[in-house]
């Protein structure tokens, strides 16, 4: 289990944010513009770990009812207990950035989940659109497609701990070389509009394709009833940030409300950030982009040390969570330090 002591010292904080005029309608200078949304602090952040423990270990079984995944095929159904750990991580990691932490588990999506989590097992691929299995049922099918081509989609060959959780993590992370260039996942987890969610995971043992866990969780959802009233959201967040939830090797990521923001270009943004222990500056902006890289971003290796450690910029202005989104990460940040300030 993860220990809340250890939340409670090890944190960043991450100072102010300056946005240029390019992103500001009707502004023609550079000036401090305000998220909206609140900072939490050392202890706000430690009670709130205490209280929704989203530590990856847990007892609880899996499956209140086991998933066929082989005709005939069956959802199945997860455990009380096992989904609220997957919620509670993700209410979570939206506390922390200042987003509302108030997303509650919809049965019919949690169901949708479950057959969307059997058909991608079924298929041995995370393929937002699986094609139907010769023995599938189509009603079956087509639950199960309405599932996978919403949801934020995930595998794993094995775990110690809750699958959901370290599902969720691994969302929050997205800076492998097949994600970072758009941050998709976090920013569905993140999404102003978020309220109802779901959870499904399936088992496959599959030698060819590759046993392991199968897990859906639902994000297309827009039902918050009240529009969020806020300029920008930011991961990780100002001001206090625990260690255990941000790497050095984790892309930063501002996401920006476009009913306030024109959609940035790649060619305007530009991003300083700035370690105060030792003032190591770094530019992020269009110039930095070298041709191959991010468009040749799928030939890279992704256990190559190299690429991980190196830096990286892109502006997104697909609309995945209802945000546009600026990116970036500095390189030879493999460790952040305990205490460790940043300006941006």
């Amino acid at each position: 289990m993860l220990g809340w002591r250890k939340i409670s010292i090890h944190l960043i904080a991450a100072l102010g944010i300056t946005f240029c005029a390019f992103l500001l309608p009707k502004c023609v200078y550079a000036e401090q513009l305000d998220s909206m949304l609140p900072e939490r602090s050392k202890e706000e952040i430690i009670d709130h770990w205490r209280l929704w423990n989203t530590g990856t270990s847990g007892t609880s079984p899996a499956f209140a009812e086991e998933p066929a995944t082989t005709a005939p095929y069956l959802p199945g159904k997860l455990n009380d207990e096992y989904l609220k750990r997957g919620l509670d991580t993700a209410n979570f990691y939206r506390f922390i950035t200042g987003l509302p932490s108030d997303l509650q588990l919809d049965p019919q999506l949690n169901r949708q989940a479950q057959h969307g989590s059997v058909l991608v097992s079924t298929v041995g691929q995370l393929t937002h659109w699986p094609k139907q299995p010769a023995d599938m049922l189509k009603e079956f099918y087509d639950i199960g497609y309405k599932s996978s081509s919403s949801s934020n989609l995930y595998y794993t060959s094995g775990s110690n701990g809750n699958i959901l959780v370290d599902s969720v993590n691994a969302y929050m992370d997205d800076s492998d070389v097949s994600n970072i260039d758009r941050l998709g996942h976090r920013r569905w987890v993140l999404s102003p509009q978020l309220k109802n969610i779901g959870f499904g995971l399936a088992y496959k043992s599959n030698p060819a394709k590759g046993s392991g866990y199968y897990s859906a969780m639902q994000v297309f959802d827009t039902s918050r009833s009240d529009s969020l009233n806020f300029n920008y959201s930011l991961y990780p967040n100002k001001g206090y940030f625990p260690l255990e939830y941000f790497n050095g090797q984790q892309a930063w990521s501002v996401q920006l409300n476009p009913e306030r923001f024109e959609a940035p270009s790649l060619s305007d943004v530009k991003v300083e950030l700035t370690r105060l222990s030792d003032q190591r500056t770094w530019n992020f902006n269009h110039e930095m982009v070298k041709e191959e890289f991010p468009a040749g971003y799928r030939n890279v290796d992704s256990e190559d040390l190299k690429w991980q450690q190196q830096a990286y910029f892109n502006v997104d202005t697909t609309k995945y969570g209802h945000v546009y989104a600026i990116i970036f990460r500095p390189d030879d940040v493999q460790m952040i330090q305990d205490g460790e300030q940043f300006s941006v």
